[in-house]
């Protein structure tokens, strides 16, 4: 079966591809809070959140897909969050029961990067 890539210039950085459907299943980079631009979108977790949904939204609709059919959502959360309420609240407005697998980790920060969120998805191509 062939890789189909996607990265679309609404995701800024298109040096790398952003998803890669392969083998019935597509499978979503690492999503920041960058606009068009490369510009970060919002100094704090929940608006950072919404523009990495958003950003994995613009991907879903390029292979017909929706929210509800994420399986796995793989979260890098960036330093010591005092409250992973904003990535919740932006989370649970975004996806509904059955909720998608979920793993979130912890990591350090790349450099003085104002990154605070990365966002991983993986979504089943065929019917479900």
């Amino acid at each position: 079966m062939a890789r189909e890539a996607y990265s679309p210039a609404e995701l800024s950085d298109t040096s790398y591809s952003h998803a890669i459907v392969e083998n019935g299943t597509f499978h979503v980079a690492g999503q920041v809070a960058r606009d068009a631009d490369g510009e970060i979108v919002g100094d704090d977790l929940e608006s950072q959140t919404r523009k990495v949904f958003e950003n994995v939204g613009i991907l879903l609709e390029r292979v017909g897909k929706e929210f509800d059919d994420v399986a796995k959502v793989t979260v890098y959360i960036v330093g010591e969050q005092e409250s992973l309420d904003g990535y919740k609240t932006v989370y649970s407005e975004t996806f509904s029961e059955p909720y998608p697998c979920q793993t979130v980790v912890g990591t350090r920060p790349l450099g003085d990067s104002p990154v605070l969120i990365e966002i991983e998805v993986d979504v089943p191509m065929g019917e479900g």
